[in-house]
């Protein structure tokens, strides 16, 4: 054995000694963390710690410990991602709550009639300004989309003012 190897052999079993002596220290911080995400109320969170680090103080051995919370912590980061996405899905139902499958199929085939009539005519401004034909047609489909984007975002601040209007007179009377 070369040095190096020694050297290595003795920095890698100090490490790994630290963390095994760290790891309770660890899964008592991580056990606290995750409980704070589970629950935004502080009483329920301290509950959910209480019994969480009973949980672990009775597994054995350290490393063990450390894998029983990683669990927990796994547990907690899930329940904040799927509350933020179904969040984020209210969010858009309310945005299109008004906008029915039959607006919805009148703007596509609004789209597809300006593309028809505009198609012809960008074969002429294409021969005229030398752009490609299909260059053309992206750039109109982008506008389109943009145009769409807008059109939605304007019916929301709409829906907001209006919600708003009749949160304030529904409050006042």
């Amino acid at each position: 054995m070369s040095w190096l190897e020694v050297l290595l052999a003795v920095i890698l079993g100090l490490l790994v000694n630290e963390v095994c002596d760290v790891s309770p220290w660890a899964a008592k911080r991580a056990v606290r963390w995750a409980a704070r995400r589970w629950s935004q109320d502080p009483v329920v969170a301290a509950d959910y710690a209480e019994e969480w680090q009973a949980v672990v103080n009775d597994c054995p051995g350290k490393l063990f410990k450390l894998f029983m919370v990683l669990g927990f912590v796994v547990g907690a980061i899930g329940l904040r991602l799927g509350s933020a996405v179904r969040r984020r899905r209210a969010r858009i139902r309310w945005a299109l709550r008004g906008i029915t499958p039959m607006d919805i199929l009148w703007y596509i085939a609004s789209i597809a009639t300006l593309i028809e009539l505009i198609v012809n005519s960008t074969i002429f401004v294409a021969s005229i300004t030398g752009v490609p034909n299909s260059l053309m047609l992206a750039i109109l489909v982008a506008c389109f989309a943009l145009a769409t984007i807008f059109e939605i975002r304007r019916i929301r601040r709409i829906r907001k003012v209006l919600d708003d209007l009749a949160r304030t007179q529904g409050g006042g009377s």
